[in-house]
C-alpha cells in the first residue's frame, strides 16, 4: 500500500507543478507521504491550493491538523499569512522547526519534547508486541520489524546529539521488551 500511495502522491504533485501559473516555490522535497514546500508566501500558497484541488481526484486528502507553516524570519516576518490561518494551518514563528518528521533546528526544550513524542509512540509498539499471544511471533517482530525503519531514518537525518536520549531509551526498552517476552530477566552481560 505504501509504494502505491507514494506513486499516486508523486503523480498528483507533478500535475500540480505542471498546472501552476505564476511563481513556483523554490524547493519542494518529498519523502513518502510527507512534503515540504519553500519559497515566497504567494508561491507556497498557490502550490498548496493546487495540490488540495487535485487531491480529491486522486483519492487523497490533506490532514490540515498536521500541516505547519514555518516562518523562518520568525517574529520579524511581515508577510500576510491569513490564508493559511483561515485553513486552520498551524503557524510557527520561531526556530523550532521539524521537517519530514525530524527536527531541523530548535531549542533544547523543543528537542526534548520531540524525543518524548517518539518515545511515547515507540512505547505503544513495544506494549503491543509484549501482549502478543505467541512469543515466537513477538520475538520475530521485535527482531525484524519494530520501528527499525523509522529509527534508521531518524539516525540518518538527525544529529546524534539531538537524538541521544531517544537512542539510549530505545536500547533499554528493546532489552526490557525481550525480557518480558521471554518471561525472565536478561542480565546485561547476557544481553551484550
Amino acid at each position: 500500500m505504501g509504494p502505491l500511495f507514494c506513486s499516486v502522491r508523486k503523480r498528483m504533485f507533478e500535475q500540480a507543478r505542471a498546472e501552476l501559473r505564476g511563481a513556483h516555490p523554490e524547493f519542494e522535497p518529498e519523502f513518502a507521504d510527507d512534503g515540504f514546500c519553500g519559497g515566497t508566501v504567494d508561491a507556497v500558497l498557490a502550490s498548496f491550493r493546487r495540490e488540495r484541488e487535485l487531491a480529491e481526484r486522486y483519492g487523497l486528502r490533506f490532514d490540515l491538523s498536521k500541516t505547519t507553516l514555518y516562518l523562518l524570519a520568525g517574529e520579524s516576518f511581515q508577510g500576510d499569512v491569513c490564508a493559511f490561518e483561515q485553513m486552520g494551518i498551524r503557524i510557527v514563528r520561531g526556530r523550532d522547526i521539524q521537517m519530514l518528521q525530524v527536527p531541523v533546528s530548535g531549542t533544547q526544550d523543543f528537542y526534548s519534547r520531540w524525543n518524548q513524542e517518539k518515545m511515547d509512540a515507540f512505547e505503544k509498539e513495544f506494549e503491543a508486541v509484549e501482549n502478543l499471544r505467541h512469543s515466537h511471533v513477538a520475538f520475530h517482530i521485535l527482531q525484524q520489524c519494530l520501528s527499525f525503519s523509522k529509527l534508521s531514518y531518524i539516525c540518518r537525518t538527525t544529529p546524534r546529539a539531538i537524538i541521544e536520549p531517544l537512542l539510549s531509551w530505545y536500547g533499554d526498552q528493546i532489552h526490557l521488551c525481550f525480557s518480558r517476552i521471554l518471561g525472565r530477566a536478561i542480565m546485561d552481560r547476557q544481553w551484550v
